[in-house]
C-alpha cells in the first residue's frame, strides 16, 4: 500500500498512516478521536470591559476639562491646580490608550487540535492560524476515514 499524504509542512506530516507532529508520531489505528478548539485561556477576559469603560470615561472628562483649560488661557488666574488636573486627566488618557492597544496586540485566539487513543489525549497542533488547525483537523478525519476508523467528531466551540 503507498503512503498517500493528506497534510505537510515544517513540523507536521499526516498520512494514512502516520501523523508526525514534532518529535512525536502517532499510528493513524491509534488515533480515536479528533478534536478542534478554541483555547480558552486566549479568549478576552473580563478586564477588557472595564478597559473599554475607562477610556470611555477619560475621553468624555477630558472634553470639558480641556473646554476650561482653553477658556482659562484667555483669562488667565494663578492657580496651578489647574494644570495639575489638566496634567492627571492627560496621563490617565494616555494610559487607557495604550492599555487598550496593548489587549488588542497581545490578546490572541489560539486553535487546539486534539487527538485521542490508545495513549490519551494530545494537543498535536496549537495555532494563531484558524485555517491552518482546520487543515490539520480535516486532513486527521480523511486520513481516519480512509483508514476506516469509526471517528467521534466533535464540532468547534469555545469554551
Amino acid at each position: 500500500m503507498t503512503e498517500q499524504i493528506y497534510f505537510a509542512d515544517t513540523a507536521v506530516k499526516i498520512t494514512n498512516t502516520e501523523a508526525t507532529f514534532g518529535q512525536r508520531s502517532y499510528a493513524i489505528s491509534d488515533i480515536t478521536s479528533v478534536r478542534y478548539n478554541v483555547d480558552p485561556a486566549s479568549k478576552p477576559r473580563a478586564w477588557n470591559v472595564l478597559t473599554y469603560m475607562s477610556l470611555g470615561a477619560n475621553l468624555l472628562s477630558f472634553v470639558p476639562l480641556i473646554t476650561k483649560f482653553v477658556l482659562d488661557l484667555w483669562e488667565p488666574s494663578n492657580s496651578p491646580l489647574k494644570y495639575i488636573l489638566f496634567a492627571s486627566w492627560a496621563v490617565l488618557l494616555i494610559a487607557s490608550v495604550l492599555l487598550t492597544a496593548a489587549r488588542e496586540s497581545f490578546v490572541r485566539v489560539r486553535y487546539l487540535v486534539t487527538i485521542s487513543g490508545s495513549f490519551g489525549k494530545a494537543d498535536v497542533v496549537v495555532a494563531r492560524n484558524e485555517k491552518y488547525a482546520q487543515g490539520a483537523t480535516k486532513a486527521l478525519n480523511r486520513a481516519l476515514k480512509d483508514g476506516s476508523k469509526t471517528l467521534h467528531i466533535s464540532s468547534p466551540r469555545i469554551t
